[in-house]
């Protein structure tokens, strides 16, 4: 009798063993566009002609999907600068049509002393073109504050929770990147953390478009209706990248925790020339131009995020010293000549 208790005991113990799940194993996702010498995408490749290293180590891919997916979009504009909205404004119907798409989302977001997201989240193309053509400008804020790097922090910080079956991307639309300081090491650090691409197109004036003229006169020393300063923000000595406030836009995001803890990671593992943040998240930096540049930029991003090919692997170099692990990415066809890719994770240990 004490026998068959034993035996019935382990076996009940090596069922439970057998029905325990294993941990799942750390796996990145690497979104990888193939283009061909006239920077078209290079559609219908096989898994079997891409190449992917990890430090430098070939890996070998866990899994691969070419499938189109709906576009999740967070659109940032510099709303302190008159050209960018114009051509947001000017642009709207086509950006709704060519890169949200009727499947696709999008939320934007704007610059400024308090950066802010001017509209949530939403399917309707309506509501997205109609958010675009009333963009107004914003205070351009003291120097330090309102880069165009804290509202994308804030944009790639909401588009991390969208669902990973989505094409997600961040459009940037502003003439400087700014690549400098603690905002840029935080948008560096989450990209590092996600599979996301960010894009980003510099607006030039539109055509024909009259130049703006500062209603204010000498007498009132920039304090009248045109003036570009905000009386709500007070210089508080913050640090370059830092947000503002103006205590009154319940729609900010507060990004110091955030911020605080890029500070320690990114030094780090980022160093001051790879704080290429567009680069390294595998999207590309555009010239506004024209017009006609400028829509035919913005239906090339909507194809580009159409035509993405999703590589998945787990790292078989985790145990090493270091937090960050850099990716490369080829192709075995004479047509890809330009590949866009995510650049490096940050690992995490056994």
């Amino acid at each position: 009798m004490l026998v068959r208790r034993l035996t019935a005991f382990v076996a009940f113990g090596w069922l439970l063993v057998a029905q325990t799940p294993p941990p799942q194993a750390f796996t990145v996702e690497v979104p990888v566009l193939v283009l061909d010498r006239k920077g078209a995408p290079v559609m219908q490749l096989d898994q079997d002609l891409f190449r992917l290293t990890d430090d430098g180590r070939p890996q070998r891919l866990a899994r691969f999907d070419r499938e189109a997916r709906p576009v999740s979009l967070a659109i940032v504009v510099n709303t302190s600068d008159r050209d960018a909205i114009a051509q947001m404004k000017r642009s709207a119907e086509l950006l709704a049509a060519m890169v949200v798409g009727d499947l696709g989302e999008a939320t934007i977001y704007g610059s400024g002393p308090s950066p802010r997201q001017i509209l949530p989240y939403t399917s309707d193309q309506d509501k997205i073109v109609n958010a675009l053509t009333h963009l107004e400008p914003t205070p351009t804020a003291p120097l330090g504050q309102g880069l165009i790097t804290t509202p994308a922090n804030q944009a790639l910080l909401e588009l991390s929770h969208r669902p990973d079956t989505q094409a997600r991307a961040v459009l940037i639309v502003a003439k400087d990147a700014d690549r400098l300081g603690l905002a840029a090491q935080a948008l560096v650090n989450a990209e590092l953390q996600n599979a996301i691409s960010i894009f980003m197109i510099t607006p030039s004036k539109p055509d024909g478009a009259a130049d703006y003229v500062n209603p204010d006169t000498p007498a009132v020393k920039g304090a009248g209706q045109g003036s570009q300063r905000d009386p709500y923000v007070i210089p508080n000595g913050a640090k370059p990248g830092m947000p503002g406030t103006n205590g009154t836009d319940s729609a900010s995001v507060n990004l110091t925790p955030l911020l605080s803890s890029a500070k320690s990671v990114a030094t780090a593992v980022v160093a001051p020339h790879q704080l290429d943040y567009v680069y390294d998240s595998g999207g590309f930096t555009l010239d506004g131009g024209d017009n006609a540049e400028f829509d035919r930029n913005l239906s090339a991003i909507g194809g580009d995020l159409r035509s993405l090919y999703f590589l998945y692997y787990r790292p078989d170099n985790l145990a090493t010293a270091s937090l960050r692990h850099t990716i490369n990415v080829s192709v075995l066809s004479p047509d890809a000549r330009r590949l866009a890719f995510r650049r490096a994770y940050i690992a995490k240990k056994p």
